[in-house]
This record gives structure tokens, sequence and C-alpha cells, in this order.
């Protein structure tokens, strides 16, 4: 796969019972989360509610990581307190609910193992199979894969395949990982 710059212009956000999601990509492009047809799904969400139940989401592997505020996770009745910038993996099956306010960033995908994780610019990231994000979250990056080069401003979304992927800016971006 080329790169691919995602414009935080073009991303699509709806309601939900407790916030907004965001969704920053979905694969394939033509796929839609309301259908549920999807492999891989990049989103992040606002928790505006001190309690809310996340949405099951069968034959759906989830690994979200907290942005922004403080939240607890209750899957399937154990609880998982979120800090800044620590992710977590579960099965979209699993009973889900959260309690705190906060903002995530998470990837949904049909093949467990998803991954996120904060990293320092600048860096080199080796990817293997699958599909790898880089989200600029607070930082314009110039982003080197398979000969190319994208220049991302703050709060767009690179796309990769597979390789060795160099990046440059000013403190750090998120990066996940999942197979297609």
């Amino acid at each position: 796969m080329k790169l691919k710059k995602i414009s935080k212009d073009s991303f699509k956000t709806s309601k939900w019972s407790g916030g907004t999601t965001t969704e920053l990509y979905i694969y394939p492009e033509n796929g839609s989360y309301a259908e549920r047809k999807f492999e891989v799904r990049i989103s992040s969400a606002t928790v505006d509610d001190d309690k809310s139940v996340f949405t099951r989401l069968d034959g759906i592997y989830r690994s979200l990581m907290l942005l922004d505020g403080k939240m607890i996770l209750d899957i399937n009745g154990n609880k998982t307190k979120l800090n800044q910038y620590e992710h977590i993996e579960f099965s979209g099956t699993d009973d889900t609910k959260s309690i705190g306010q906060a903002t995530d960033f998470n990837i949904m995908s049909r093949k467990k193992g998803c991954t996120i994780e904060k990293i320092m610019l600048p860096f080199e990231y080796m990817a293997d199979d699958g599909l790898t994000f880089i989200y600029c979250r607070d930082c314009a990056v110039l982003v080197t894969a398979n000969g190319e080069k994208i220049n991302a401003e703050k709060g767009d979304l690179i796309v990769s395949g597979s390789g060795l992927i160099k990046a440059e800016g000013d403190t750090f971006v998120l990066v996940a990982h999942t197979s297609v």
C-alpha cells in the first residue's frame, strides 16, 4: 500500500449514546461501520457521560488508548483504570462499560493483536504485514516509507503498509498497527 494522508477535514463525526465518535479511517475504504462491513476502523471518541456502555461488536477486536481525561473500563466485571496514553485490548463481544469522562483513540479489527503506541519523534518503525497508522495528534510530521514522503499537519492520519517507516517532527505520534 502506498502512503496515504487522511486530512482531519475529511473525518466523520457522529453521536453515540455516551458522547461523540470521529471515524478517522475505515478499511476497506467503501466499508461501513453502521452495517458492520469493515476489516479495520480507526476512530477517536469522547465519553461525555460519567457512565456509558460500549457497543457490542461481534467478531471485532478492540484496542483503546486514553488520550485525555480519566477512565475506568469495566470489562466483564474486571475493572482497569487507564491513565493517559495507556492502552488496553479487548474483544468486541465483551460486556464493556466505562466510568469517567475522557477522549480515546481506538482501533477495531477483525484480527486479534491490534497495537497502539505513543512514540517520540524522530523514529524508525519496521511494520510487518498489515496496516500501520500514524496519528499526528499534537504536531506536524514528515513521514517517509517505500520511497514516498508525506507531510501531515496536526490532527491528520497517515496510513501505510508494511516496510520501514520513518517520521520526523517535534513531539510524538500515536502509531497503531493491525493485520488485515
